[in-house]
């Protein structure tokens, strides 16, 4: 939910690591510095950092629209994906106010799984544990059935 700033900090300005971040505009939500579409990388990283900040009502249709966008992005590049999986995006979270449901988490590993390279999946935020489990589980075979689709 929140914008990956670590990572645009750490590759801001390298041309060998592409870092995707979709999450909440900063104009509404923490961090509020950095996230901002016009971030797009510096020196040789230009064109290596790309955000997605979107509005703070989304649903699982809308993130899947974005997300579409990103898979488009990597499908440019060869490599390995580094997910960095924010659970926190899901309806009722206390962290965010996105209400992505367990099946919006399937679609979205389902889409990273169909890029069918090899993942790293590192969990970030999600702090609703009532569907936390279930949402992570539901990524993770969303993930496989993409990877082993025809």
């Amino acid at each position: 939910y929140h914008h990956g700033n670590g990572q645009q900090d750490i590759f801001y300005n390298r041309d060998d690591v592409l870092t995707i971040s979709i999450h909440a505009d900063p104009d509404y939500e923490y961090p509020y510095f950095s996230g901002f579409k016009s971030e797009k990388g510096g020196d040789r990283g230009y064109g290596f950092n790309i955000n997605f900040p979107l509005q703070q009502q989304v649903d699982g249709k809308n993130y899947c629209r974005v997300l579409k966008k990103a898979v488009k992005q990597i499908e440019k590049l060869n490599g390995i994906s580094d997910i960095a999986l924010g659970l926190d995006t899901a309806k009722g979270d206390p962290s965010g106010k996105w209400s992505l449901l367990k099946d919006d988490f399937f679609n979205n590993g389902f889409l990273a799984g169909s890029l069918k390279r090899r993942t790293l999946v590192v969990q970030e935020g999600g702090y609703d544990s009532r569907v936390l489990g279930t949402n992570a589980l539901s990524f993770f075979q969303g993930l496989y059935s993409g990877r082993y689709s025809l």
